[in-house]
């Protein structure tokens, strides 16, 4: 975040003529122009995406906008300046730009840490507290939390370019940042403590993710086990094939009910006593919103014995052998209906939360793995700049060396670059809107 380690290698490549006039030496640091040129042209696919697509004007993907516009800014300001460092050696230019570009550095990458806070902790009130999650959320709480983000971000970047980093030992021709104690304070409060705060929300994210899936195998066993001694029949209004008022306390096994019925088929007949499986009626009104998908009448074979009663649930609500006491013998067969009622915008709706639920699954998925290549990014960089920093403050030979730095600092700036990668690769609708961006 703050990047002593830019003045370090600086330094360095300053003190070394031989690497600092050597073309042959630096043609590797200018192939490095190339990453924030991709870092730009990602993070503005992300940005368009989610402004064209209404799917992707989600909440999280607009905290996925405001981390892009950090990288975005880490690609269009911090990168330039660090190629320039490799380049060249040294700095030339004046130390108040030398400031704003250890303050943008500050910024974007606590800008970055934050959002990913957000994120996670929008992840976490989704997950485990759903109803009021989806009773709460709207686009006006969502931009001011991104704006105060931004707001703490500028805050801590801003002492940089306001006079903290002009003391009496300061080097011209260097780029160093040299407030240590502001070193270790804003790397534990913008870095470490949010980093453990995230691994701890996305812990218990997944942890309330997989009681979720055991609880659902556990409900759908119960409910295999309940549907061999009971049926549940919804909105039988125009279809009255079991009398509610036979019913009495909503269910009910029902001998001996004589009750004229209104088949699909148009027949109306009489119960005979037959013993019937448990049957739970839920009433309706709304009867438009069921259809009869299917009837099928089957002829049972001739039988003086009494008539037995299977049930089925599910889509095929059941086949009742039905038989007349004053009717004729030949006439006495069992007639089985076998009624299929389905609720068109119950099953609908039901498909669609299994597609909402894994949507929020592969999201959150995504979104960990975001944190992960974060944390792999820029972990190395921050233990090495805290080492430095206290090493520093300790008086101690203990520093990292400037390879270190090198490595570490633009591993910390390809974190951005990566970032629209992960959701190409990861999200499959951030890559259909790619793909339609690039048509273009």
């Amino acid at each position: 975040m703050v990047n002593n380690s830019l003045g370090n290698y600086s330094e360095c490549n300053a003190s070394v003529p031989s690497v600092k006039d050597d073309d042959t030496k630096n043609w590797w640091a200018l192939i490095l122009v190339v990453v924030p040129c991709l870092t730009i042209f990602g993070n503005v696919l992300v940005i368009l995406a989610v402004k064209r697509e209404r799917t992707l004007q989600t909440v999280t993907n607009y905290f996925i906008v405001s981390l892009a516009v950090a990288d975005l800014l880490v690609a269009m300001v911090v990168m330039p300046f660090a190629v320039y460092v490799l380049v060249y050696g040294t700095w030339t230019l004046p130390g108040v730009v030398c400031d704003f570009y250890i303050a943008m550095d500050v910024m974007c990458s606590t800008s970055s840490i934050f959002n990913l806070v957000a994120i996670s902790v929008d992840r976490y009130i989704a997950v485990t507290r759903p109803i009021e999650y989806a009773k709460h959320k709207n686009n006006r709480r969502v931009w001011l939390t991104i704006l105060l983000v931004w707001a703490v971000s500028a805050a801590i970047g801003s002492p940089i370019v306001l006079g903290l980093n002009n003391t009496p030992d300061r080097v011209p021709d260097l780029c160093l940042f040299y407030h240590t104690d502001f070193i270790i304070y804003s790397s534990l409060s913008s870095f470490y403590i949010p980093c453990l705060t995230m691994v701890f929300l996305y812990y218990r994210i997944f942890s309330a993710l997989r009681d979720r899936e055991k609880k659902k195998r556990a409900n759908r066993k119960s409910n295999m086990g309940d549907i061999k001694s009971s049926c549940i029949i919804e909105n039988i209004a125009n279809t009255r094939r079991f009398a509610e008022t036979a019913l009495g306390a909503a269910a009910l096994v029902a001998p001996g009910i004589e009750e004229p019925t209104n088949t699909a088929s148009g027949s109306n007949e009489d119960e005979d006593e037959t013993p019937l499986d448990p049957v739970v009626v839920i009433s309706n009104d709304k009867s438009t919103e069921f259809f009869l998908a299917t009837v099928v009448e089957e002829a049972a074979s001739n039988s003086p014995s009494a008539p037995t009663t299977g049930s089925m649930c599910g889509e095929s609500i059941g086949r009742t052998h039905i038989s007349k006491k004053d009717h004729k013998q030949e006439t006495s067969s069992s007639t089985g209906s076998r009624f299929n009622l389905r609720k068109a915008n119950k099953a609908s709706k039901k498909k669609g939360d299994k597609i909402s639920a894994r949507k929020e699954r592969k999201a959150t998925k995504t979104l960990a793995i975001v944190l992960g290549v974060f944390l792999i990014c820029w972990v190395p960089f921050f233990t090495c700049n805290t080492m430095d920093a206290l090493c520093s403050k300790m008086k101690k030979d203990c520093q990292p060396g400037v390879a270190a730095f090198i490595a570490t600092s633009w591993l910390g700036y390809m974190n951005s670059f990566v970032n629209p990668v992960i959701y190409t690769l990861f999200n499959p609708e951030f890559r259909k809107a790619f793909r339609k961006l690039i048509s273009f």
